[in-house]
């Protein structure tokens, strides 16, 4: 089944820089992604970002999505459709807050296109040097998850 993996959390909780984690670990377990959008492989330092890649997993070409833009007003579910319809993406890993549109932008994605949801947070510490070494442990969490699951 098709896997939608949402960070979810309030304003300034490091969803963004998660999603970063989670790709940076994805790319050292499956160097041999091939880009789909942007046509190089990009992963920002800072700020939001949309990766599309495709990999081989377990066997089977598999399309992957890391969209970081998960804040109200930013037309989440239109991108998480574009992911679901025009990618036919097979995992897709999102952020968006704990309540409002960017929840139903998940539920609904999920329910219309056949979407299994995984729903994670990011660990909050007090610190920003702690939350940098959180940020970075949780994307290595989600990862070991979701092979503990034998979805990667």
């Amino acid at each position: 089944m098709k896997q939608i993996i949402a960070i979810w959390h309030k304003s300034g909780k490091g969803k963004s820089e998660t999603i970063r984690q989670i790709a940076n670990q994805f790319l050292l377990i499956y160097p041999s992604a091939t880009p789909i959008f942007p046509s190089n492989i990009s992963i920002p330092p800072t700020g939001d970002f949309r990766l599309i890649v495709q990999a081989i997993i377990k066997g089977v070409h598999t399309t992957v999505a890391f969209e970081s833009q998960g804040d109200p007003g930013t037309w989440l579910e239109e991108r998480l459709e574009d992911l679901a319809i025009n990618f036919n993406c097979d995992i897709i890993f999102c952020t968006c807050r704990t309540r409002g549109e960017t929840i139903y932008a998940v539920e609904h994605t999920a329910s219309n296109y056949n979407l299994n949801i995984i729903w994670s947070s990011t660990y909050e510490i007090s610190g920003q040097t702690n939350q940098t070494i959180a940020n970075q442990q949780k994307g290595i969490h989600i990862i070991q998850l979701l092979q503990a699951l034998t979805i990667l």
